[in-house]
């Protein structure tokens, strides 16, 4: 295949629109020789203050598995060192790579919430506009590859973006 890094990325927040907290930020390489993995929580006392937590968000927390709730709202990072480490993880990723493609569930959650919450924090988008890829537009077209089986829990970042990155791969391999 080609020499591109590409991504897989999953947030879990406080509501559904950007301005609203991050819990947590999961991410996976996939497409290459070895995954590397990125997890980080935000700590529940260091979620932005001018940021919201969505009402409707906050019910349905509350009804998720309590220890993926828990896991959730335990992060130990600043919204700022997690962001950060985002964007090291991204860099350090993309060394010898001739190009970026990073992926998440919906182009109109995650980078919008991402994006927001780096600009709020006076952080750089480690992302060009260009260079992000929506999977819930691949997995529309190709229905037809099945997802893999869900390992781990649902709602975690790093589990979500884990599992998928294996049917975007699954669904990449299959078109080319």
């Amino acid at each position: 295949m080609d020499n591109i890094c590409r991504i897989m990325l999953d947030i879990e927040t406080t509501g559904k629109t950007p301005g609203c907290n991050i819990l947590s930020i999961g991410a996976t390489t996939f497409f290459c020789p070895q995954r590397t993995n990125f997890y980080r929580g935000i700590h529940w006392d260091n979620l932005n203050p001018d940021f919201c937590n969505e009402t409707d968000t906050m019910e349905w927390w509350r009804e998720q598995k309590q220890e993926v709730a828990a896991a959730a709202f335990g992060g130990k990072n600043t919204y700022c060192q997690a962001l950060q480490d985002f964007t090291n993880f991204i860099h350090e990723r993309q060394r010898g790579h001739s190009g970026l493609h990073i992926y998440a569930n919906g182009a109109a959650f995650d980078f919008p919430i991402l994006e927001y919450a780096y600009k709020a924090v006076g952080l750089n988008i480690p992302w060009n506009y260009f260079e992000r890829q929506c999977y819930s537009t691949l997995k529309a077209h190709f229905q037809r590859v099945p997802k893999p089986k869900f390992e781990g829990n649902k709602h975690d970042a790093l589990h979500d973006a884990i599992n998928q990155a294996n049917h975007c791969e699954a669904i990449l391999k299959f078109i080319s």
